[in-house]
């Protein structure tokens, strides 16, 4: 027994494709029997050895998930200081209630971090949910209908119409198997498969073209068969996408990198301030001969306490807060957001590719037009939805079509007999959609859900609204076999006995170029006349016209048979080829698939943004660039390019090309790799398990919300709730405005906080000398540093940041706006440091008014960090209000960092004002209202702030609005050189 296992096991890790061998040899390396299947034991012993037909993917590790987030750079400074604050407290008493407030902002970060991390592992999840949970199976000589993880290679699987296939496998036999495998190919078109699996097919064939092979996840969409397994799990097509998709998984997050970017250059200049002013005290006491560990350990806690107060921890939780809030906004408009990090990245994106049928498209076909060889019938809509058909001259068609679908036009009747009931019946029989009604309470009713293909669904409506009996016309024409659709051949073709003539009728439709090559004669069976070359001409002629208007145009003809000829040998392809020649051309429809209303309007804004718009798709050259050309993405001297020449094209052509025509799912990531190589953040939709790679790979990955399948959706960071091209744009928009609100924040603490620390470190060096309490560092990093940025935070959203330059790869805080940084920083540091040392040294004397209402008497001190006098009480009253003031008022200037300060608080509401005038406000209270500050003081909060003079405020206002000035100044000259921060 043992070797009766060791053997198949060995074959089965030894079959390749499974399609490149003879099928009597695949069934012999599986040695399994096709009519009875595998025995319990035999199945149980592969299980043990190959395991279950499960896609498994490695999960990502403890440390991966819990430990990774604490390594953001912020967050591991403080981790870093309050290590050494723990030690320092071995020799100074006090520090862990003076860290305390630290380590509860460090815990909320690292807590939101660990959860936001968790959230992203579910994305590889729904490729579990594309295999089946059934299968019907033959085991020890009988049917029997197993879960779908207990296949191995060489079980026999039988599947029938909506069947989901179970494993990778390959045909024996089967009866018009057609599978939909639009989610692993990206072919939006049914694909027909062999009637059986005898054909060997060479081993570089792409999956699109191998008719004796069925892979999980796809449908079979009409037909039956039987098959023998050959690979599951891992080894299934399905699967590898799993492993490759769990691989690239493990990428950082963009704007993680970005902020861990930031946080590490501000970190190194804190640091630097630390050390320095470290360095300068142990060479103070060591020249005054009173150094010490205990000194050195207390100098060393006031240095970290200081740099803990200046590094912007809040950094990483306020721009959750952003995402979120983004995040609420995108919802609204049809954009579902997944991972918090895409919504700045997709702000940032310099090139969107796009899917043509269902985003800039409606996915909606109709027929516009029909000729029957003779006439012309214009198809429009009434007001009850009925479709109806009216005559029009041929010079009318243009202005027809160019009217749209609402039209009112002249009804002709289908007269018996005529072409055009000929082409109404092709319609019905040759067709493999269903229709149902939009709502069955609704009797007699014309309006109608699409099942299947929409052209075969465009063509069905026509015809069922004419008032052809579906019913009727299928009693009459009995089903004989059919031809399905084929992508190489370009057409289908049904055969049909007429009951009622007593013969055969054959009815194929397809491409013209493909069904006009396999006709001889045109018209119908009442006038019929040979076709001539100078039909074919006046024919291509007609449809190339259509083709350029961006309209598919599908052709119909028949062939009348007395008696059906004997089978050829099971050789499909002679059989076919017999009853698909001799045909008579009968006409053509003329289909819209009209793009979306607005969508040019969209690309036109993309256009204003700097964004490169991309449409890939899988249909025809022509009809890409029609489409294209029709909302705005080609433009007239440009050329579609199919996408296997993505790889081969120089960088000056591919990088010119807006749209890629008959594109594959390797295509799309060359397509994405090649502009991520160039520096540009590229956003990629798509819908299929196909494009789960590419979507993974963008940097804004987005599904299509209706049509995509539930690994695209996982797959994706953005989900298009009415897979609209509309609302793409819009999150677009709102992404944008989210990114530059993050910069803005940024910009903010960056200022003040580079401002204060330069303050703050510098005082420090002086001996004994405190410049502000530790009750007033907090007032200020409480209320000033957390109060005004609610207006960039909850402000509204700039209605011209599509006229914006895109950003790209660019630095959170690109170079301009760092200058922009330096020039604020620098003035605003000399403003707080003069105002004070002028007041400390009595140039700005303390008068009666600052001697009155402070709350309660001031106990001066030399040894704490109580003001030692009046004049120091009254310096950082004077810079704590300079404080208030500037922090809260240099919003309106950064809020809108393009435009000037007035300009820019045109859009201002209620949010921005109470965040503007809020901090300074309250700090107006505690200086002039007597009670208010006593209570404070009473309470703890020890501020000690005096009330000032008018000529104090007067001096306070100008030195306070100084460093908005120069900013402003810097803003003007950077505008008028046209440069953008």
């Amino acid at each position: 027994m043992e070797s009766k296992v060791e053997s198949p096991v060995i074959s089965i890790r030894s079959i390749g494709y499974g399609y490149d061998i003879s099928l009597e040899e695949l069934i012999s390396t599986l040695d399994t029997d096709i009519n009875n299947g595998l025995s319990s034991v035999e199945v149980k012993s592969r299980i043990q050895e190959l395991g279950k037909n499960e896609i498994v993917t490695p999960k990502p590790s403890f440390w991966r998930i819990y430990i990774s987030p604490l390594l953001d750079v912020l967050i591991r400074v403080y981790l870093i200081m309050i290590a050494i604050m723990l030690v320092l407290g071995i020799w100074v008493e006090g520090i862990i209630s003076e860290i305390t407030f630290w380590l509860v902002m460090i815990s909320f970060n690292m807590v939101l971090a660990i959860f936001q991390q968790f959230r992203a592992q579910k994305k590889i999840d729904a490729l579990l949910k594309l295999s089946p949970p059934k299968a019907t199976v033959k085991r020890d000589g009988k049917p029997d209908e197993i879960h779908a993880s207990e296949l191995v290679p060489g079980d026999i699987i039988t599947l029938s119409v909506g069947d989901k296939i179970p494993a990778d496998a390959r045909i024996i036999q089967s009866s018009s198997l057609m599978l939909n495998e639009a989610s692993l190919t990206g072919e939006s078109v049914p694909v027909s498969k062999s009637s059986d699996g005898k054909q060997i097919i060479s081993g570089d064939t792409p999956i699109s073209k191998l008719k004796t092979m069925l892979y999980m996840g796809t449908f079979v969409q009409m037909g039956s068969g039987k098959a023998i397994v050959t690979h599951t799990g891992n080894n299934t097509e399905l699967g590898k996408i799993a492993s490759a998709m769990s691989e690239m998984q493990v990428l950082e997050i963009p704007l993680r990198n970005r902020i861990n970017a930031f946080g590490k250059r501000i970190s190194i200049v804190m640091l630097a301030f630390l050390f320095v002013k470290l360095i300068i005290a142990i060479i103070t006491q060591v020249m005054e001969g009173s150094f010490s560990f205990e000194t050195l350990a207390i100098d060393t806690k006031d240095s970290i306490l200081v740099a803990m107060s200046v590094i912007p921890i809040n950094i990483p939780l306020l721009v959750t807060v952003i995402l979120i809030g983004g995040v609420l906004n995108m919802a609204s408009k049809g954009v579902i957001v997944k991972e918090l990090s895409v919504v700045e990245t997709l702000g940032r994106c310099s090139v969107l590719c796009s899917d043509k049928t269902g985003t800039i498209t409606l996915s909606e076909m109709h027929v516009k037009l029909i000729w029957d060889t003779k006439n012309y019938y214009g198809v429009s809509t009434n007001n009850e939805h009925q479709q109806v058909v009216a005559n029009l001259h041929e010079d009318d068609t243009s202005t027809y079509l160019n009217l749209g679908t609402n039209q009112s036009s002249k009804v002709s009747k289908v007269e018996p007999g005529s072409t055009l009931e000929l082409i109404m019946t092709s319609a019905i029989l040759n067709n493999d959609a269903k229709l149902v009604p939009s709502d069955p309470t609704k009797k007699n009713s014309n309006d109608f859900q699409i099942i299947g293909n929409p052209t075969d669904g465009a063509l069905l409506v026509l015809a069922t609204t004419q008032g052809f009996n579906q019913d009727s016309i299928r009693e009459r024409y009995l089903f004989d076999r059919n031809y399905p659709f084929d992508s190489s051949l370009k057409r289908m073709s049904g055969i049909f006995k007429d009951v009622q003539e007593n013969d055969y009728m054959v009815f194929s439709k397809g491409a013209t170029e493909t069904i006009i090559s396999r006709c001889t004669h045109i018209g119908d069976e009442t006038n019929i006349r040979v076709l001539e070359d100078e039909d074919k001409k006046i024919i291509t002629s007609k449809i190339n016209q259509f083709a350029q208007e961006g309209y598919r145009v599908i052709s119909l003809a028949y062939r009348s048979l007395q008696d059906l000829p004997p089978i050829f040998d099971h050789n499909e392809g002679t059989e076919r080829d017999f009853f698909e020649r001799d045909l008579t051309y009968i006409g053509f429809t003329v289909i819209h698939d009209p793009p979306r209303t607005g969508v040019k309007d969209a690309v036109a804004n993309l256009d204003s943004a700097g964004i490169f718009p991309i449409m890939i798709t899988g249909d025809a050259p022509t009809t890409a660039a029609t489409i294209a050309k029709q909302v705005g993405i080609l433009d007239p001297e440009e050329i579609v390019v199919l996408g296997k020449q993505s790889a081969i094209l120089s960088d000056e052509d591919f990088f010119k090309v807006s749209v890629f025509a008959r594109v594959s799912p390797q295509d799309k990531e060359v397509i994405v790799s090649r502009y991520q190589n160039r520096g540009d953040v590229v956003a990629m939709t798509g819908d299929g398990v196909n494009d789960a790679l590419a979507i993974t790979k963008s940097d804004a990955g987005v599904a299509m919300g209706i049509t995509g399948t539930e690994v695209a959706k996982e797959s994706a960071d953005l989900i298009i709730s009415d897979d609209s091209y509309i609302s793409l744009v819009e999150g677009v928009r709102e992404g944008r405005n989210l990114y530059e609100k993050i910069r803005i924040m940024i910009f903010f603490y960056l200022a003040i906080n580079l401002a204060e620390g330069m303050l703050y470190f510098s005082a420090s060096i002086i001996p004994d000398f405190y410049i502000i309490s530790s009750w007033q560092r907090i007032y200020i990093f409480s209320i000033i540093h957390a109060i005004p940025i609610m207006a960039i935070l909850f402000g509204p959203s700039d209605k011209n940041i599509m006229k914006l330059k895109p950003r790209d790869n660019d630095d959170i805080i690109p170079r301009q706006l760092f200058y922009a940084i330096i020039v604020f920083s620098s003035t605003y540091v000399l403003c707080l440091a003069g105002i004070y040392a002028i007041t400390y040294y009595g140039i700005i004397p303390v008068n009666n008014i600052n001697s009155t209402g402070i709350g309660g008497s001031i106990p001066f001190s030399d040894i704490s960090d109580n003001p030692s006098n009046m004049k120091q009480a009254k310096a950082r009253t004077m810079m704590i209000t300079i404080m208030y003031l500037t922090e809260s008022f240099v919003v309106l200037s950064i809020r809108r960092i393009n435009r000037n300060m007035i300009t820019g608080s045109f859009d201002s509401n209620i949010i921005i004002w109470l965040s503007v005038f809020a901090g300074p406000i309250f700090h107006f209270i505690i200086l002039y209202n007597n009670s208010f500050a006593k209570l404070l003081n009473e309470s703890g909060m020890e501020l000690y702030l005096i009330p000032l003079s008018f000529i104090d405020l007067f001096i306070v206002v100008v030195i306070a609005f100084t460093p908005i000035t120069f900013l402003e100044l810097f803003k003007w000259n950077r505008r008028r050189n046209n440069i953008q921060f």
